[in-house]
């Protein structure tokens, strides 16, 4: 008997192996995101500038997150996302993958901690304000990152 030096199952198809091309893209998707906020945002961290109000900060930060998990997402997109965050995302995947990181949580319970940092783009000088939100939900915790423009437009989203 002659034994193959291949794992089993090495003829399957991807379908039989749980391939899935959806939650692959999805996956990549969400990881673009995160790198283009990084990299674009990806200056020197400082206090916040005078340019935005802490107290102003935490709460838009919090409203988008309260809109988010009361299901109007693409309420918050046409709102509240600037001209280059619109253009780079779609408000359908972005629920898709915003849906990723909430299954299984449960509720949203409340917001664990908020701190704000001020960022300046290296490239152009431009300041923005960053809230970290962490939100409790009934099984499990997820972090927020969103970073507001001088005319508080949301610039940059990531979820983890």
């Amino acid at each position: 008997m002659r034994r193959s030096w291949r794992q089993p199952g090495w003829n399957r198809s991807r379908k039989e192996k749980g391939y899935d091309k959806r939650k692959m893209e999805k996956k990549i998707l969400a990881g673009i995101l995160g790198i283009l906020m990084l990299s674009g945002l990806s200056g020197c961290q400082d206090a916040l500038s005078d340019e935005f109000q802490e107290d102003q900060v935490i709460s838009e930060a919090k409203e988008m997150v309260e809109r988010i998990n009361a299901g109007e997402l693409e309420g918050v997109w046409e709102d509240t996302f600037n001209v280059v965050m619109q253009n780079g995302t779609d408000p359908e995947e972005l629920q898709e993958n915003i849906d990723y990181y909430l299954k299984n949580k449960g509720e949203f319970q409340d917001f664990d901690k908020i701190q704000v940092r001020g960022i300046t783009d290296r490239d152009t000088g431009t300041p923005y304000a960053t809230a970290m939100v962490l939100a409790a939900y009934e099984d499990g915790k997820v972090m927020f990152t969103i970073s507001f423009d001088t005319d508080m437009k949301c610039a940059g989203f990531y979820v983890k």
